[in-house]
């Protein structure tokens, strides 16, 4: 120990005695630098021999003047924690002179400086103030102050500087004010200003810059005026100007600029006037302009350009007026204008012979005619879907070989009659649904479709691609039909009958979605498969029946099921009243419930396993806390998404798999109870090329919190993490107390005694037993107000109560009185003695605090007229 003791107390006298503090003259021993003799007799300082804090270089060393700070002299010393002062006579910091050395002052450079070496202050992130760059430097090199973004004022560049190389001021974003790019600059490098958010006002790029590089100013969403770019500039790089949403007003690219590289004014949408584009332009790269939305006035295209990338102008929609492309252009790619809904004409040039996918998809302010060139042979996947300003008739021009799938989805405005040519070989599904067309005609010399009184079948007559859904009445498909593709029937609003034939054996994806009319359908013996969603938003189709025959679906009460009970498939929208999801039921399916608006309570049966994706998502009325019960292993994607009304879940031991957004934009979500260990599959995933990681709740309320059981594997508090990119805050649960034991939606109160009240989501006619399922834990017992026992069939009332007993059965660990939501009478019922009582008390102002509580149904903690108006609609069967 004695040994330990006196070895540590020598390291810190050596310390001590070899970390130089300042001396009187601000300077150090000779030998405390190491230094190189130059072939001028100068010196060049090399490095430090001694431990220091404050960095003064000194002026002369040796009897040799000082003018150079050497490659690495000071690079990543940690010690150099305090200032730094570089003397009158240096002329050349070397490259990499200071890198990640922690300065923690302003620095202040000499007028007789020239050169600044590349790296020379890398990831200095602790200097502080202004940057003034003396006037005689006329080279900066790359990195030269990358990172150092502890700077908080001003950046001062002098005339001399001719370039400001690759990566110069990385994430600088301390830097304030006004960014002034002197005269003599003609090269901005690759990433120079890149994530300098600080700048403010204007940014006028000074006349002689020929080249503005690749992510040059990306990420300086601090300015907030103009953008002038400057005459004579010929190339703007890939992401140059992206996500600088700051500027505004217009934007003038200059007459020379070949190129506008790819991302380059990416998300800038704080542009409120015109975009200008030079003649000569040739190219504008993917994702150019996208997100420009606060663009005004028509966007004009020069004749000049020959090539416009995906997504250039996607999502736009300020630009206005007439868009005509110029002659020279012969593919539109994908999502090239999309969204630009503010356009209203389109003129497509001949020569074009690709419009790809998504290229105009959401221009809805589109209007007219659409008037495709002879030269086009294909229309890619959603091509004009969404653009429901197009009117009359849909003509396809002769020499189209392909139109993809859903390219016309959604042209509502389309009301006439499309014709096919004889040269298409390929149409996608969905082509054309939800286009309120009343015909689809078909060339007879087409070899591969035809039209059977104006709906699309393929050319044998086996598929039945696309029923015009602006057709009135009712409907019976043809026998020999196999397959009823994908959309056949989608938003088919006027159809109120259709007869499916016993031919048919697969039904696809969202087939009759929102046929709002059809009130009963009925799937015949021969149908193997059906797809999901097949039957959404039909809002009054009651009842999905299947012939008894059917080897492998069956209808159980009008829900559909597969034959042997096991699965639930698909809920109708038009079923009234209640619904009970029987026993028996292993599987709940994709999308079964999509959209579904509750009026009851939703208990799903012990015995389910599996929750499929979508299962629940968009659902409404789901309100309060969800129990899933034990036995269930997996929940798929988006299985509850955007569930508004639940306010917690309850999610068992047996889960080892949640998928992704499971549980996300449920607004109200507030409180999660997991039972068990972290599940072993918590599913983020990939989406172009970029993962999304562990987003199992996302958006939900403010102080969404994860409750779990203390001990149990993988969680941690008060925060846990699936992924180090996204952070819960959770709450272990205390076994030995009712209080977080029970679902989110219960809630506990005391009375100016301290006694304990358990209330929330406590409906009249709750049983024990239903009630007890609520609590993480089993020894759970339960009085009436007198002390007696109630039986797990008993009906709860105000004032009985439940006890958390130990492990012997007899000990009670902790208790509580329970409130039943408008039980004021303490009967276990919500009725009109319970109403007569209410106003008894609001009329004489008497009022017990547990009378308050059964009473209180807008929860504000009193007995007022609003609690009365809804214990009315209670009692009436009336819902808010």
């Amino acid at each position: 120990m004695k040994k330990m003791f006196f070895a540590l107390l020598t390291a810190m006298l050596f310390l001590a005695l070899t970390a130089f503090p300042a001396s009187a003259n601000n300077s150090y021993p000779e030998d405390a630098f190491t230094y190189t003799v130059n072939s001028d007799g100068t010196a060049t300082i090399t490095g430090v021999n001694a431990r220091l804090w404050d960095l003064i270089i000194p002026s002369t060393i040796g009897g040799h003047k000082v003018t150079k700070i050497g490659d690495r002299a000071f690079t990543t010393n940690t010690a150099l924690t305090r200032s730094v002062v570089i003397p009158e006579g240096i002329t050349t910091i070397g490259d990499y002179a200071f890198e990640e050395c922690f300065f923690t002052s302003n620095l202040v450079l000499p007028k007789s400086l020239t050169t600044i070496g590349k790296g020379a202050f890398y990831d200095c992130q602790h200097l502080t103030g202004d940057l003034v760059i003396p006037e005689g430097v006329t080279t900066i090199g790359d990195y030269a102050f990358y990172n150092c973004h502890g700077f908080t004022g001003k950046l001062v560049i002098p005339e001399g500087v001719t370039k400001i190389g690759e990566y110069t001021f990385y994430n600088c974003y301390g830097f304030t004010g006004n960014l002034v790019i002197p005269k003599g600059v003609t090269e901005i490098g690759q990433y120079a200003f890149c994530r300098c958010s600080g700048f403010t006002g204007d940014l006028v790029i000074s006349e002689g810059v020929t080249t503005i590089g690749k992510c040059a100013f990306e990420v300086c969403s601090g300015f907030t005026g103009k953008l002038v770019l400057p005459e004579g500039l010929m190339t703007i790089g890939e992401r140059a100007f992206s996500d600088c949403s700051g500027f505004t007003g217009d934007l003038v690219i200059p007459e020379g600029v070949t190129t506008v590289g790819n991302s380059a004014f990416h998300n800038c949408y704080g542009f409120t006037g015109k975009l200008v584009l030079p003649e000569g332009l040739m190219t504008i790269g993917n994702f150019a302009f996208s997100g420009c939305s606060g663009f005004t006035a028509e966007l004009i295209i020069p004749e000049s350009v020959t090539t416009v990338g995906n997504a250039a102008f996607n999502n736009c929609y300020g630009f206005t007026g007439k868009l005509v492309l110029p002659e020279g252009l012969t593919t539109i790619r994908e999502w090239t204008f999309s969204y630009c809904i503010g356009v209203s004409e389109l003129v497509i040039p001949e020569g074009v012979t690709t419009i790809g996918n998504y290229a105009f998809n959401g221009c809805s302010g589109l209007t007219g005619k659409l008037e495709l060139p002879k030269s086009v042979t294909t229309i890619g996947v959603w091509a004009f879907a969404h653009c429901s300003g197009f009117t009359g008739n849909l003509v396809i021009p002769e020499g189209v070989t392909m139109i993809g799938e859903r390219a016309f989805h959604g042209c509502v405005c389309l009301e006439g009659s499309c014709v096919i040519p004889y040269s298409v070989t390929t149409i996608g599904n969905g082509a054309f649904s939800s286009c309120y067309l009343t015909s689809i005609d078909v060339a007879e010399e087409n070899p591969n479709y035809c039209d059977k009184n104006g709906v699309l079948f393929s050319k044998d007559g086996t598929q039945l691609l696309q029923y015009p859904s602006g057709r009135k009445g009712a409907y019976s498909i043809p026998s020999g039909v196999t397959t009823i593709c994908d959309y056949a029937f989608y938003n088919s609003f006027y159809l109120n009958n259709i007869e499916i034939p016993s031919s048919v054996k697969t039904i696809g994806n969202e087939v009759f979605w929102n046929c709002n009319r059809l009130r009963a359908v009925e799937i015949p013996f021969s149908v193997t498969e059906i797809g999901i969603k097949t039957f959404s938003y039909c809002y009054n189709l009651a009842s999905i029946d299947v012939a008894k025959e059917n080897l492998n679906y069956s209808g159980k009460n009008g829900v559909l099921f597969s034959k042997d009970g096991t699965q639930l498939l698909q809920y109708p929208y038009g079923k009234k009243g209640s619904y009970t999801i029987p026993s028996g039921t292993t599987t709940i399916g994709e999308y079964a419930f999509f959209g579904i608006f509750f009026t009851s309570t939703l208990e799903i049966p012990s015995g389910v396993t599996t929750i499929g994706n979508g299962a629940f998502s968009y659902c409404r009325g789901l309100a309060g806390n969800l129990v899933i019960p034990e036995g269930v292993t997996m929940i798929g994607d988006e299985a509850f998404f955007n569930c508004y009304g639940l306010t917690g879940v309850t999610i068992p031991a047996s889960v080892t798999e949640i998928g992704f957004m499971a549980f996300s934009m449920c607004a109200d979500l507030t409180d999660a109870y997991f039972y068990g260990d972290v599940p072993i599959v918590w599913k983020g995933t990939e989406w172009d090329g970029f993962i999304w990681p562990g987003a199992v709740f996302e958006a939900n309320a403010a102080d969404f919190t994860i409750h779990y059981i203390e001990g149990k594997s993988g969680w941690t508090t008060p925060t846990w993490t699936p992924d180090l990119y996204v952070f819960y805050n959770t709450k272990p649960i205390d076994l030995t107390k009712l209080e977080g034991n029970g679902s989110g939606s219960l809630s506990f109160t005391e009375d100016g005694d301290g006694e304990p009240y358990l209330l929330g989501d406590i409906p009249a006619g709750s049983t024990v037993r239903a009630f007890a399922d609520r609590f993480i834990v089993e020894n759970l017992a339960f009085t009436d107000s007198e002390g007696n026992a109630l039986s797990p069939d008993a009906k709860l009332k105000t004032l009985d109560k439940v006890k958390l007993l130990a492990a012997d059965g007899t000990t009670v660990l902790d208790e509580a009185t329970i409130v039943v939501k408008g039980d004021v009478n303490c009967d276990g019922d919500c009725k009109v003695l319970d109403l007569l009582r209410t106003r008894q008390m609001l009329e004489k102002d008497e009022v017990g605090y547990w009378e308050m509580l059964a009473s209180d149904f807008n929860d504000n903690g009193e007995t007022d007229a609003d609690d009365l108006i809804a214990m009315i609609r209670y009692i009436v069967g009336a819902v808010d």
